[in-house]
């Protein structure tokens, strides 16, 4: 007998600025990855309030930059302080804030399988935001 491991075996994943459908769609390609969605969060308090209510943490995010380019930087401000990994959602029209230019992003169209791989990259700590906001030096 083959034991097959599923590539987010376990892994809690909180989904961000997505709407609806597409949320679904994502919690769908995690739940088939064996994760656990946690969201999906449409707007900056709902993924913030999730954050919150689930002290454990998650081990991975996606955030869409649907949520805006203000929500996103707190958002991955906020996962940063949490030292949570995460990938960029992006759709044509939706420009990558400078400052997370480096992050890993993952352009629509993008399927299940594509989504799942990347995923398993980033708890595998080879991809991912690592990102850290500019530090205002003590003395000019």
């Amino acid at each position: 007998m083959i034991n097959h491991v599923l590539p987010l075996s376990g892994r809690r994943i909180i989904v961000a600025g997505v709407e609806n459908d597409i949320g679904d769609f994502i919690a769908d390609a995690i739940g088939l990855g064996g994760g656990l969605s946690i969201g999906p969060a449409n707007t900056l308090d709902e993924a913030l309030a999730l954050l919150l209510e689930n002290p454990i943490g998650p081990d991975a995010a996606v955030v869409s930059l649907g949520l805006g380019s203000h929500a996103t930087l707190m958002f991955a401000d906020e996962l940063i302080k949490r030292n949570v990994r995460f990938i960029l959602l992006s759709a044509p029209g939706f420009a990558v804030p400078a400052v997370l230019i480096d992050c890993d992003v993952l352009d629509a169209p993008f399927d299940a399988r594509g989504l799942t791989y990347r995923l398993s990259e980033v708890l595998a700590k080879r991809r991912g935001c690592i990102w850290s906001p500019p530090r205002v030096p003590d003395r000019l």
